[in-house]
């Protein structure tokens, strides 16, 4: 019998038979112990989150792996001589959970996690070691499923999978430890070792858990579990198939794969969540029919992109702008080497683009994307078509955000791209933190409606477009051909002197004998060519135009709007006056423009608000055309052309119906 109990205490994982009559322990029925004095640590703050773990020291403190409030009754503990007196488990816990039910597990500590998943009928089933970083890792056994991807690094707080009864083991339970050895190697080649565990009641050594099937005491959790995620987040149940879209703070069924795919979603973009997370959003209209998305060229060679089935009343065209356009399509889905997402200009292209509606503007980055600049650590999160920063590490991987999934910009093109650019640097600032992680139900950011994607405005310019090439060509011929028709008659009589000129120069190389004057016209007919190339390197039109003002004396403000409108050199409008950006707790606003031409023009005026409430405005009247009252600037303004300075002057209300006034930009 000694040998058969040996046997069994050197193989890895949990074999003891768990009675199917056990009573599986339920949060206040059976009460956590006071913790000894002598092992305890000082008990922290209701809610506080322990330091990630150090040096491979005895005081390294872990969270147990359950939401928190949540408590299980630990049913084998350290020494156990059922099967924790081996190499592998000697120190590590046995945490009842349910048989009957899949139990969410959250990860208790940051680090990397290398998920095993290889052998599920031996050993420790399917693992996932944590590794510290200090040469130990914990490792929480016996999952049903994990959530984790393999080397991806995680945060406490972080849904790692359901509990289960994989590897040795005849009924539900987590196995918990700390272990010295190499996380990436399954966990029965690492050595158990003590591991100090936060509970509600304080910190306790793995060697002072009581334990037992009979006699086994509860330990309540305090780990800070991820409850809600941002809009534009994919989610889907764990105990479920059904995939939601986070929208306005609801959840909208994506009825099938065809609804899915054909949206240019990515199912590796899609994040675990926990019933009570998905159940605390209120539901919002499913996403039943097949979408669309895709980019073109137009006859112009200007890239758009599409969004929407043709048969849809809500379906639009954006025209995408040169800066970051491949990020700006790969946050749709699309892939410019694709031929499918990016369709080159054809003849039948001007009919199919009249059946999706231009809108305003560029397109930009669609809701969900993260985001990271080519100079910057940084990673903000699109939500609500605002650029949110967010604030740390952990409250990036918290949600299950991936690294890989993050796409690089170029550095200082948030302001092209977005009208609201969040700040993590006061607390009123748009930003994603940790702290509003732990709540349940819709995230509500701060980020203003202004921010959101209009599309019922729309651009009056485009649209003519793609008609303008089948229709204005026989338009134009029948007035054109009367022009040209008095213009060669000019012209001849033009010429006819020329003609007259030529026969003067005859006589003078008549006496070819003298060789002086052949080589005078040689030089003339070298000269000639030599305009030309000069004349070819004309300056490129400007491509950026930066335009950026201070409030007076640089003083911080409560918030800085900048609302403006562009026109073309032709007296087009590229858009209409709207609010364009508006930032909070901040002494200057800039703004970026890529696609700027010599002749346009950039109207714009801001409107600044201080702690107290008081608004005042970057001109003030009174603006009187023909007269010396030009208005008076306020704080500074200053515009760059592909990075020459250029003014910035008053202008009046172009109505002329009042005496306001605001400023403007003239490209040279």
């Amino acid at each position: 019998m000694k040998k058969f109990f040996w046997l069994i205490g050197m193989l890895a994982g949990c074999t003891i038979e768990w009675q199917p009559t056990h009573q599986y322990y339920t949060e206040g029925e059976i009460e956590e112990p006071s913790a000894p004095v002598a092992e305890a640590a000082p008990e922290s703050e209701p809610g506080d989150q322990p330091a990630d773990l150090g040096g491979a020291n005895e005081g390294a403190i872990s969270q147990l792996p359950f939401a928190f409030g949540q408590s299980r009754r630990c049913v084998q503990g350290a020494h156990d001589p059922f099967s924790h007196n081996g190499y592998s488990t000697r120190y590590d816990l046995d945490l009842d959970t349910s048989n009957s039910e899949d139990e969410e597990i959250y990860v208790p500590v940051s680090g990397v996690a290398y998920a095993h998943q290889n052998n599920p009928e031996i050993n420790f089933g399917r693992h996932v070691n944590i590794d510290l970083g200090d040469g130990t890792y914990v490792t929480i056994a016996h999952f049903k499923e994990i959530f984790l991807h393999d080397g991806a690094p995680v945060a406490a707080g972080q849904l790692m999978g359901l509990e289960g009864c994989t590897g040795f083991c005849t009924g539900d339970h987590v196995h918990f430890g700390r272990h010295r050895g190499a996380a990436w190697e399954e966990a029965q080649h690492g050595e158990s070792i003590p591991v100090q565990v936060q509970t509600e009641n304080g910190v306790w050594s793995s060697e002072s858990f009581v334990c037992g099937l009979e006699n086994g005491q509860s330990y309540r959790s305090k780990l800070l579990e991820i409850g809600t995620h941002p809009n534009g987040t994919l989610v889907k149940s764990a105990h479920a198939s059904k995939t939601y879209l986070l929208d306005q703070g609801r959840r909208r069924w994506i009825t099938n794969q065809d609804v899915f795919w054909s949206r240019g979603y990515d199912f590796q973009d899609v994040i675990m969540v926990s019933d009570e997370e998905l159940q605390a959003y209120p539901a919002g209209s499913d996403l039943d029919q097949a979408g669309g998305v895709f980019a073109a060229y137009d006859g112009n060679q200007e890239l758009w992109l599409f969004v929407g089935h043709e048969s849809q009343t809500d379906r639009q065209r954006q025209r995408v702008g040169r800066l970051d356009w491949p990020a700006v399509l790969a946050s749709w889905g699309l892939n410019p080497a694709d031929a499918n997402d990016l369709r080159p200009y054809t003849v039948n292209s001007s009919s199919f683009f009249a059946q999706w509606p231009p809108y305003q503007g560029w397109a930009t980055f669609r809701d969900g994307a993260l985001l990271t600049q080519v100079s910057s650590s940084d990673v903000l999160v699109v939500s609500d078509g605002a650029a949110v920063p967010i604030e740390t590490w952990p409250a990036f991987l918290q949600p299950g955000f991936r690294p890989d999934r993050i796409l690089t910009i170029e550095d200082g093109s948030l302001d092209y791209h977005f009208a609201v650019v969040g700040s993590c640097a006061n607390a009123s600032g748009i930003c994603l933190r940790a702290g509003d992680l732990h709540q349940y139900g819709s995230l509500d950011l701060g980020v203003p409606a202004r921010a959101r994607p209009q599309p019922e405005v729309i651009l009056p310019d485009p649209e003519p477009e793609p008609e303008s090439e089948p229709e204005v060509i026989p338009e134009p011929e029948p007035e054109v051909i009367p022009d040209p028709e008095p213009e060669p008659e000019v012209i001849l009589p033009d010429p006819e002197p020329e003609l007259e000129v030529i026969p003067e120069p005859e006589p003078e190389p008549e006496p070819e004998v003298t060789p002086d004057p052949e080589p005078e016209p040689e030089p003339e007919i070298e000269i000639v060519p030599d305009p030309e190339p000069e004349s070819e390197p004309e300056p490129p039109a400007p491509s950026y135009l930066s335009v950026r003002w201070t409030t007076p004396f640089g003083v911080r403000a409560e918030r800085i709007t900048l609302s403006g409108e562009y026109t073309f050199a032709d007296g087009s409008l590229g858009f209409f006056w709207h609010e364009l950006k508006t930032v909070h707790d901040a002494a200057e606003i800039a703004i970026l423009f890529y696609g700027a031409a010599t002749g346009d023009s950039f109207r714009f005026s801001v409107e600044f608000a201080d702690a107290n409430g008081y608004v005042s405005w970057s001109c003030i009247g009174p603006y009187v055309t023909g007269t010396n009252q030009r208005g008076t600037l306020q704080g500074s303004a200053s515009a760059h052309v592909d990075n020459q300075k250029v003014n910035v002057q008053t202008a009046g209300d172009p109505s002329g119906q009042t005496t306001g006034c605001g400023l403007i930009v003239h490209l040279p």
